[in-house]
């Protein structure tokens, strides 16, 4: 397979997909590069990279399939785990954590060990709810 072509523009979904727009609509890049490629995305399908990468933009990486297809897909090359789709995996500890949630989540727990109450941490980092709080230190 020939080398990615990784998007250099703006990015979402934690900086994993470019984002590029098209006839005045945002899509993830890898849409658009296909369209403009291939033509329209039929209705019912995605489009899905054999590399994995989802900045590559490189049409021959790419290949549309359903969304059952892509969930095949990740599950034959060993990137899925039946743990990421727990209940109990919320806020860090979920699979689509970015980040900056963790970076914040790290920061509460330092300032509460260096003895900040829960009222300073709530108003700090706009947490409303001391369930809430709660559940940021103890994971």
């Amino acid at each position: 397979m020939s080398d990615c072509i990784i998007w250099n523009g703006l990015k979402w979904a934690q900086g994993r997909y470019g984002m590029d727009t098209l006839n005045g609509k945002s899509m993830g890049a890898h849409r658009a590069a296909w369209i403009r490629k291939k033509g329209p995305i039929p209705n019912g399908l995605i489009v899905c990279h054999k590399c994995d990468n989802g900045l590559c933009i490189n049409i021959d990486h790419l290949f549309l399939g359903t969304h059952k297809d892509n969930m095949q897909d990740c599950i034959a090359k060993g990137r899925f785990s039946t743990t990421l789709a727990k209940s109990d995996q919320k806020g860090e500890n979920n699979w689509n954590a970015g980040p900056r949630l963790k970076e914040r989540n790290k920061k509460i727990k330092e300032d509460r060990n260096k003895g900040m109450t829960y009222s300073e941490l709530k108003k700090k980092f706009n947490i409303k709810s001391n369930g809430h709080l709660r559940s940021i230190l103890k994971s």
